[in-house]
């Protein structure tokens, strides 16, 4: 994580500011339970064309949709991946 702080010589005319290169990265997190109270897998939609070559704690499932948010095909993985399991 990049700091808040830089440090630089007084009047500088240029400042370089480190970023990780994610600051408009997107996601969707789903976090479900039925009416008795059981916790269900939790769901990470990522706006990405291609799954990020990240480890991700167990029991979370992780999939890419073009628009990043829960839609039909969204919902389509949910009931397949979470629901049905």
């Amino acid at each position: 994580m990049p700091s808040a702080r830089t440090v630089n010589a007084k009047g500088a005319k240029t400042v370089l500011v480190n970023t990780t290169g994610h600051e408009k990265s997107q996601f969707t997190v789903v976090l479900t339970c039925p009416a008795d109270g059981t916790k269900l897998k939790t769901m990470v939609m990522f706006k990405l064309k291609t799954l990020l070559k990240e480890n991700f704690p167990p029991g979370v499932l992780v999939h890419c949709l073009p628009k990043g948010w829960m839609d039909e095909a969204g919902l389509k993985l949910w009931v397949e991946k979470v629901w049905q399991s």
